[in-house]
């Protein structure tokens, strides 16, 4: 589900910036942030594929969003898991 592609979004920026992406005082706060999608960009230390790969999982709309077999077939991903395989 493209909800759950988000949610990996979520985490993996949370993982990278140990922040979470969007903060607010209050929920409504939340709400328009998340609306929004507007969130700090990730250090530029880290690749930029892991970059875009955390930028299209937060895609506001969630058609953009890669499925999890689209984003399991990224280069970046399968370099990665064949080194567990």
């Amino acid at each position: 589900y493209k909800s759950d592609m988000w949610s990996l979004g979520i985490v993996l920026y949370e993982m990278c910036t140990l922040k979470c992406p969007f903060d607010a005082s209050n929920l409504h706060g939340l709400v328009l942030k998340i609306i929004r999608g507007v969130y700090q960009p990730i250090s530029p230390h880290f690749s930029p594929p892991l970059k875009a790969l955390v930028a299209s999982l937060l895609q506001k709309d969630p058609r953009k969003r890669p499925s999890i077999n689209e984003v399991l077939a990224l280069p970046y991903c399968v370099a990665r898991i064949s080194k567990f395989l």
